[in-house]
């Protein structure tokens, strides 16, 4: 049986409570409080939220409409870890889709954000949860999400126009075994769950687990490095495509929070789950 599947069969999360009214709709104080209440470090990125985001990287400039480059988005999770890129080229530009919801469109040219460097080394856990829309072209990749490129510990969302991976692996030494699935639609909520001490891989979609890996991914904790949106941090595999929503959290996330965010990711998405 899967690490959750327990979990979510059972009667208490399967129907009620969840599906029912609490964890339904989420709001964004709630999800905050729910995931990063106990000093948990992470980021949140609401794109939804134009108080939240700069047309420059020094936060000067207030995004107001559509089709604005962002230049800076403030992580609401209140650990303060925004996101910038300071080459004007080089800004996903804010869009709307024909549904109403909110996304930063990525080139897959030269368009990325970065964070200042966070400092994950007390865990060795992560949880991430993301809506997005792939426009990749045939036989190219990109990354969605990367922990910065630094030997030996690295963590990255990898996307390619035949699957999604959650690569994960702490010893350079060793080659990732990724979890990876292949979407049937987008856009897609899609969750990311991994544990160095118990080689734990798995990979969500739409609320389904969708595939698991225990691939030996070594030892030790997650390293103090950077979050990048849309490439790997040498700057190659840029993604090409749509981001609604992400939170990235340092802690393996429980059943009800899974559900929360997902819920909450879902809501920025336009996604039904």
């Amino acid at each position: 049986m899967s690490l959750t599947a327990s979990l979510f069969n059972s009667g208490l999360f399967k129907g009620g409570l969840f599906n029912g009214g609490l964890f339904n709709k989420q709001s964004t104080v709630s999800i905050v409080s729910l995931l990063f209440g106990a000093g948990e470090i992470g980021i949140i990125y609401d794109i939804s939220n134009f108080l939240t985001m700069f047309q420059d990287s020094a936060g000067t400039t207030p995004v107001t409409a559509v089709a604005q480059p962002v230049g800076k988005i403030l992580d609401i999770s209140g650990n303060g870890y925004h996101a910038t890129q300071a080459t004007a080229a080089s800004r996903p530009v804010l869009r709307q889709d024909g549904s109403g919801y909110y996304y930063l469109e990525f080139d897959g040219v030269d368009d990325w954000l970065e964070t200042a460097v966070i400092d994950f080394t007390s865990t060795d856990e992560i949880s991430i949860f993301c809506g997005f829309s792939s426009t990749l072209a045939s036989g190219t990749r990109g990354m969605l999400v990367n922990l910065e490129q630094a030997f030996p510990r690295r963590l990255a969302i990898d996307l390619n126009t035949t699957s999604t991976e959650i690569k994960s692996v702490s010893n350079g030494s060793l080659a990732p075994s990724p979890a990876s699935f292949i979407p049937s639609a987008y856009p897609i909520v899609m969750t990311a769950l991994t544990k160095i001490s118990t080689d734990t891989n798995i990979i969500r979609g739409n609320g389904v687990q969708q595939a698991t890996s225990t691939g030996n991914q070594g030892t030790g904790t997650r390293p103090a490095a950077k979050i990048y949106l849309g490439t790997y941090s040498g700057g190659t595999l840029r993604y090409k495509g749509a981001i609604y929503s992400i939170i990235f959290r340092g802690a393996l996330s429980s059943a009800d929070e899974i559900l929360a965010a997902e819920s909450y990711v879902a809501g920025k998405t336009g996604v039904t789950l």
